[in-house]
C-alpha cells in the first residue's frame, strides 16, 4: 500500500507539482513542514516566493475553490492509472487469443496406436490400405453409395473383391495397356511385370464390359447409366473413387488412394473427404476425375 501511494504521490510531483502547490500552499505555510516546503520550491524552480506574494493578494473567495482543485487532481490521476491498465491488458490479450478462439481452432492430438486413422468431421485419413481394410473396408464403402465413379491404377484389389459385381460402377478409367507408362506404373505398383499389370488391368476391363452387357439386355437402367470403362493413356497416380456423385449432397464422399514410389499395395495411404465442410479440396479432385474421363478412349480387347 505505501509503495502504491508513494508512487502516487511521485507521479503527482512530476506531471502536477503546480497544481498540488495551489492545494496545498496554506498547510504549507507551517513551519512544521519546512522542509517539504522546500522541496516543493526546489521542483518549482524557485517560484516559491513569487508564488506567496501572488497567492497573499487573491480573495478570499479562491480559496474556497482548494477541495475542488484536489478532487479534480484525484479524478485526473485516478482516470490516468486505469487507462494504463486498460492498455496493458489489451496489450496481453493481443499476445494471447481469448480462451474462446483457442477452443474454437485448437487440434488436441491424443496419442494414437501404431496405424490407427485420424477422423475429423467430414475428412478421415488412414496410414495404411491394411488400416483401411480394417476400420472402412472398401468393399463395404463402395456398396454404401447408389453410383460409383473412379480412376484406378490398377484395380487388383476391386478384382480381388469383385466389385464390378457387388457394386454399381458406372464409370471407371483404367491405365492404358499400350501407355508409354505402363512399365514405369507396374514398377512404381510393385507389380511382377508390366505384363501382369496388363492383364489386370484387361480382366477387369472385360468384367466391366460383361456387366454393361447385361444391364443392357435387362433394360432395368438407361443408357447412360449402364458401366462404362476407358482406358487413359496418361499416367494415371492416385487411384480417385467417387460415392454419389450425381446427387452432391453432403454425404458425397472421395476416397484416395496415394500412390508412392517402390510401395506395397499395403502399406499405401489413403484418405476420405465428403462434400461438406471440405467443398473446395472435393472439387478439386471431382474435377480432376472429370479431366481424367473426358482424356480417356473406349477399350479394346
Amino acid at each position: 500500500m505505501r509503495t502504491r501511494l508513494g508512487d502516487w504521490w511521485k507521479k503527482v510531483l512530476q506531471k502536477r507539482w503546480w497544481l498540488v502547490y495551489i492545494a496545498v500552499y496554506k498547510v504549507l505555510e507551517d513551519r512544521s513542514l519546512g522542509w517539504f516546503n522546500s522541496q516543493i520550491d526546489q521542483q518549482a524552480g524557485g517560484l516559491l516566493g513569487l508564488l506567496r506574494g501572488v497567492f497573499s493578494k487573491l480573495p478570499w473567495i479562491t480559496w474556497l475553490a482548494i477541495p475542488f482543485i484536489v478532487i479534480a487532481l484525484l479524478i485526473m490521476t485516478w482516470r490516468d492509472s486505469r487507462n494504463q491498465r486498460q492498455n496493458n491488458a489489451g496489450i496481453t490479450a493481443d499476445a494471447s487469443p481469448p480462451d474462446t478462439v483457442v477452443q474454437q481452432y485448437a487440434l488436441t492430438i491424443s496419442p494414437l496406436a501404431d496405424n490407427e486413422p485420424i477422423k475429423l468431421n467430414g475428412f478421415e485419413f488412414y496410414p495404411s490400405r491394411d488400416a483401411l481394410r480394417l476400420h472402412r473396408p472398401l468393399l463395404k464403402q463402395l456398396r454404401s453409395a447408389a453410383i460409383i465413379w473412379a480412376v484406378w491404377n490398377t484395380g487388383a484389389q476391386a478384382r480381388t473383391d469383385d466389385a464390378v459385381n457387388q457394386c454399381n460402377i458406372e464409370q471407371l478409367v483404367l491405365p492404358h495397356p499400350d501407355s508409354p507408362y505402363i512399365e514405369l506404373l507396374a514398377s512404381t505398383v510393385s507389380h511382377d511385370s508390366a505384363d501382369a499389370l496388363r492383364s489386370d488391368i484387361r480382366a477387369i476391363t472385360r468384367q466391366m464390359l460383361d456387366k454393361r452387357e447385361e444391364q443392357i439386355q435387362s433394360g432395368e437402367l438407361g443408357a447412360r447409366r449402364v458401366a462404362n470403362v476407358r482406358w487413359y493413356r496418361g499416367l494415371i497416380g492416385n487411384s480417385i473413387t467417387i460415392g454419389d456423385p450425381l446427387h452432391m449432397n453432403p454425404n458425397t464422399w472421395i476416397l484416395v488412394e496415394v500412390l508412392g514410389a517402390e510401395t506395397a499395395a499395403p502399406g499405401r495411404p489413403s484418405f476420405i473427404i465428403w462434400r461438406q465442410p471440405f467443398n473446395t479440396l472435393f472439387d478439386n479432385v471431382f474435377q480432376s476425375y472429370q479431366r481424367l474421363w473426358l482424356n480417356s478412349e473406349e477399350p479394346t480387347l
